[in-house]
């Protein structure tokens, strides 16, 4: 089973963007320009020991950013999966 990557990345034109259903009605909250990242994530283990899917384009950064000392800056999506201790910023 593969996961998707839980990097949430910031696309400025979806900021106060309204989700529509199918039917024209508001589907949730107005955005805030976080959006999932929609490839397939490997297991990977970040140097803070916790256990993420990331994608292999999204590696890269994340180790230039744990290198760099902004590893605090990373949002991370919500895993559907019980097993994982990924947290939303």
């Amino acid at each position: 089973m593969m996961a998707a990557c839980q990097v949430l990345w910031f696309d400025p034109a979806h900021v106060g963007r309204v989700p529509v259903d199918p039917f024209g009605e508001q589907a949730g909250p107005a955005s805030d320009g976080w959006r999932s990242c929609p490839a397939t994530g490997r297991g990977w283990l970040d140097p803070a020991g916790q256990w993420r899917h990331v994608c292999p384009s999204h590696q890269r950064q994340l180790v230039a950013l744990h290198h760099a000392g902004h590893a605090g800056r990373i949002r991370w999506a919500q895993s559907p999966s019980p097993d994982s201790h990924a947290t939303t910023k």
